[in-house]
């Protein structure tokens, strides 16, 4: 079989299991899993917060989700495979979290930072498992992941392109083509948000499912609202962040995001981001698009976290 044949076979069985994913009965299999397990080791608190997340659920669906639909971008005529690209992610603690990407290419190397790297020596893998630079030893985990998520022309700077992922996702596709969805503006490509396109909505998700802090999310928007930001400027997911190391403006905006996380110490990054293209006059437009939501995307598979 031919290699683009094989890779467009993998994609097509892909499109099946996250079909299969989405459906109903999943949903309901997943729902009962959780409960049936939480249930019989007795955790009750964990019991009452799945509950609770039920309701969140419910309120989310109803107030502060809509249809997102993906822009039609043309993507820049790159000769990606004769582009060098770093994929990186960085997890702290729960290795088993690093999943194998599934195909080889020889232009693409791929590092994951934990900060035990001993613990792999003998593991044979595509990853490269570094450890987390000396300097970042004091952050929390969240922010080591943060300060590398939002640095890579520090830590790549012998690449064209770098593409950052979480600890979660697993390639199982030709992942080099993201470089060609870059916006010429930023330097960057995302994700669109599949769920919301307004960080005030996404703001209440996070307080509804009591994601970061409630009182920094809070003063967060309050801040944002008075400088006038708007509602519905849209909104970008930030699990996987493709970046064109060779234009200046992608160093530059990531670095301003990074400010922006610990300026507001709400820890949420996707609350951040779109504040931070509207000062620098630029639109969710100028990010180049990966597509609407990680889920939906052929190239990967996701393990939800917990």
């Amino acid at each position: 079989m031919d290699r683009l044949d094989y890779v467009a076979a993998i994609e097509r069985l892909n499109s099946d299991f996250i079909k299969e994913r989405k459906s109903r009965a999943q949903k309901i299999g997943n729902a009962f899993l959780k409960y049936s397990t939480a249930i019989s080791h007795l955790h009750f608190s964990k019991v009452f917060q799945l509950f609770r997340d039920n309701i969140a659920a419910k309120i989310i669906a109803k107030k502060y989700t809509k249809e997102i639909h993906s822009p039609s971008i043309l993507p820049k005529d790159l000769n990606f495979r004769e582009k060098k690209i770093v994929v990186y992610t960085c997890v702290v603690g729960n290795y088993d979290q690093i999943p194998e990407p599934l195909l080889k290419y020889d232009n693409v190397s791929f590092v994951a930072f934990v900060d035990n790297p001993d613990m792999f020596k003998n593991k044979e893998s595509q990853w490269k498992y570094s450890p987390i630079p000396r300097k970042l030893e004091t952050l929390s985990p969240t922010l080591m992941n943060r300060y590398l998520k939002f640095h890579p022309s520090e830590l790549f700077g012998d690449y064209e392109y770098s593409i950052y992922i979480d600890g979660n996702i697993r390639i199982v596709s030709d992942i080099r083509t993201l470089i060609q969805n870059c916006g010429d503006k930023t330097g960057l490509a995302m994700h669109r948000h599949g769920a919301r396109d307004c960080v005030y909505d996404e703001a209440m998700v996070c307080l509804l499912y009591r994601r970061g802090s409630a009182k920094k999310i809070k003063e967060q928007m309050a801040k944002y609202c008075s400088e006038g930001f708007p509602k519905n400027y849209g909104l970008n997911e930030a699990n996987v962040i493709v970046a064109d190391l060779k234009n200046n403006r992608s160093s530059n905006l990531l670095n301003e995001w990074w400010n922006e996380l610990l300026r507001t110490g709400s820890l949420r990054d996707q609350l951040a981001w779109p504040y931070v293209l509207w000062k620098n006059e630029l639109t969710i437009d100028d990010v180049g698009c990966l597509g609407v939501d990680v889920y939906s995307n052929l190239k990967f598979q996701i393990n939800k976290h917990n």
